[in-house]
């Protein structure tokens, strides 16, 4: 859920399926974004925090911070507890601003992942663009960022035939490795 609580149930079945097919729920926030699955690994992001669950059981593997580009925070900084104020909480971005609001609506996250090549690709509204290693361990590979583009990345990425398409509200960019 978008304010909190996570769940998962079984396909099919009858009658309430918080009864009859519910398989875990636990209070892993939600957010915006859709959560995606790789090789049984739930993942999602919200307020700069990407949450590693085990599909099947629901229990946490990982819960850490994206480290920002223009930050030069120690390696340390990921281990910072999500919970810190500002920093997760349903309703709270980093840097200010406030759900809709202006300032700091550059940190907000309203796309959901994707993954390819063994790897989440995810864009932050401000432009940021993460790409993580995927399994349960966390590990941060890159984050880059789309110069002279000051839209909004609300747009999920797609990925097709080898390159991932990531839209702004100014323009379309499609990143590919050269053949």
């Amino acid at each position: 859920g978008r304010d909190g609580g996570s769940m998962a149930v079984r396909a099919g079945g009858k009658g309430d399926a918080r009864v009859s097919q519910m398989l875990w729920s636990n209070n892993s926030r939600g957010g915006i974004g859709t959560p995606i699955v790789a090789a049984g690994l739930l993942y999602s992001i919200t307020g700069g925090v990407i949450t590693c669950l085990d599909a099947e059981t629901g229990k946490q593997v990982h819960e850490k911070r994206l480290q920002s580009p223009s930050t030069s925070a120690s390696p340390n900084q990921a281990d910072r507890p999500a919970e810190a104020p500002g920093f997760g909480r349903p309703g709270e971005y980093a840097q200010g601003g406030g759900r809709g609001g202006g300032g700091g609506f550059r940190q907000q996250d309203y796309s959901s992942p994707a993954i390819a090549d063994g790897k989440l690709y995810f864009v932050r509204r401000g432009g940021d663009v993460y790409v993580l290693a995927t399994g349960r361990e966390f590990k941060q590979l890159a984050v880059n960022k789309f110069a002279n583009d000051d839209g909004d990345f609300s747009a999920s990425p797609a990925v097709s035939d080898g390159a991932i398409f990531i839209r702004s509200s100014n323009k379309l960019y499609c990143v590919a490795q050269s053949p």
